[in-house]
């Protein structure tokens, strides 16, 4: 009886002293958890606090990837510079970013990705195709600066068919205020500044407080014991996917970064737009040249003397001999469009250097009766707003006519057009010019 008892008593003893090394080891496991939790959420907060911020880039933002029809938003990239920014009021630059994501060889490992060795500015906020390679770029490439922040990420199959490889268990949300939607209304000028959502409404006339919230999920999962001996069970790393949901444990964390951001951004986008208008204006005016063909032919007939008789009319293009750009090409003008040209500026610079270098020309030929008379038609023509000059190149008497007449060739230089070189830059002033007749009349 004695034996029976004393053996049933080792065995509870030996039953509570296995339950003790258990939780012994579940408080282990559970307080590596909790500071792998909190050195990465600490992490991650840090950065995006202490981000830069403007009006083209919010300090972070996240990219999503699809997968049938759900959307994995598990990517965090955040303006973190190690130094002064580079462009503080433009795009961020490469090198200047840092990349929160789980690594996609090791899903299990939470990243935290720089890129010191690539320059450049980065794609802009809606370029999904440049954020896909540079991505690539951070989390694959060689040159990337990989430092784990935990190898105790919960990973899962995006799909329940398994046709995907593991995922990390790791989600970013990031919301602004004023939100993307309404900044761009408000560039648009289809919003007002005081429509816009402010953080706590604090903003001024020219002025606002513009926040950026980021929301972090972790799911990190325990190390795993086995009941008989404190063995690892894990199969697919430190952290071990499909286990039960009594050894995952979520971190939830969030940062904000608020920024004053300056009403006159509108005002960049309005100088943008203008300047926009005013290439193409450029391009339509330079197009109108020569001159039309009738103002010039109304100018040459308004001036025609009763004694001149004109036989024959001809406008040409001569072409100079000296080379396009340091003749007559005003300087910056490119042959070939130039990577940030409008289509319109690079379309005009196009034509410029191929049609800067050619001269209208109108070629006049006919008869006078009076001599005097033609060379005062000559002399009107002369320096017009239309005709740069005015030349009579040759006369001479016609033999066998029943009263003295003279055959002439004149030849008129037209003016450049608006938008050449030497061209006009106001409205011309063919309308103001006296309308009085030039009289011929030699008595």
């Amino acid at each position: 009886m004695v034996t029976t008892i004393l053996v049933m008593m080792a065995g509870a003893m030996a039953a509570l002293a296995t339950v003790v090394q258990s939780g012994s080891d579940f408080n282990h496991a559970k307080s590596v958890v909790t500071q792998y939790g909190r050195v990465a959420l600490e992490r991650i907060e840090r950065a995006v606090s202490s981000a830069t911020a403007n009006a083209e880039f919010p300090g972070c933002f996240v990219y999503s990837e699809q997968f049938d029809e759900w959307n994995y938003p598990d990517t965090l990239i955040v303006w973190h510079p190690t130094e002064t920014a580079a462009d503080p009021s433009g795009l961020p630059m490469i090198d200047e970013l840092v990349v929160f994501c789980a690594n996609p060889e090791s899903p299990f490992e939470l990243l935290e990705i720089r890129l010191s060795d690539v320059t450049g500015a980065a794609p802009a906020l809606d370029d999904n195709v440049g954020w896909q390679m540079l991505l690539t770029e951070f989390k694959s490439g060689n040159t990337a600066k990989r430092v784990p922040l935990t190898d105790l990420l919960r990973t899962a199959t995006p799909t329940n068919g398994h046709t995907r490889p593991e995922r990390g268990a790791v989600r970013f949300d990031v919301r602004l205020r004023p939100s993307a939607a309404e900044w761009s209304e408000f560039q648009r000028g289809t919003r007002d500044w005081d429509d816009l959502s402010w953080a706590q409404g604090i903003h001024g006339s020219g002025t606002g407080l513009r926040q950026t919230w980021c929301r972090i999920e972790l799911q990190l999962q325990m190390e795993q014991f086995s009941e008989a001996g404190g063995s690892k069970m894990g199969t697919s790393g430190p952290g071990v996917s499909g286990t039960g949901a009594d050894t995952t444990t979520p971190f939830f964390g969030s940062a904000q970064h608020d920024d004053a951001i300056a009403k006159t951004t509108q005002l960049a986008a309005l100088r943008s737009e203008v300047d926009q208008n005013r290439q193409f204006a450029k391009l339509y005016a330079y197009l109108k040249y020569p001159w039309p063909r009738t103002q010039m032919l109304a100018k040459i007939a308004k001036d025609l003397p009763p004694q001149v008789t004109l036989r024959e009319l001809t406008i040409v293009e001569e072409t100079s001999t000296a080379s396009p750009r340091s003749a007559v090409t005003p300087p910056g003008i490119k042959s070939q469009p130039v990577a940030g040209d409008t289509p319109a500026k690079a379309d005009l610079d196009l034509l410029r250097s191929q049609q800067d270098r050619s001269r209208a020309e109108i070629q006049i030929s006919g008869t006078t009766t009076d001599s005097g008379v033609l060379n005062l038609f000559v002399m009107a023509l002369n320096g017009t707003p239309l005709f740069e000059s005015a030349k009579l190149h040759s006369m001479e008497a016609v033999t066998g006519s029943k009263q003295p007449q003279s055959n002439f060739f004149i030849r008129l230089t037209v003016r450049p057009g608006y938008g050449q070189p030497g061209g006009p830059q106001a409205p011309p002033a063919i309308a103001a010019e006296a309308s009085s007749k030039l009289s011929y009349d030699r008595s």
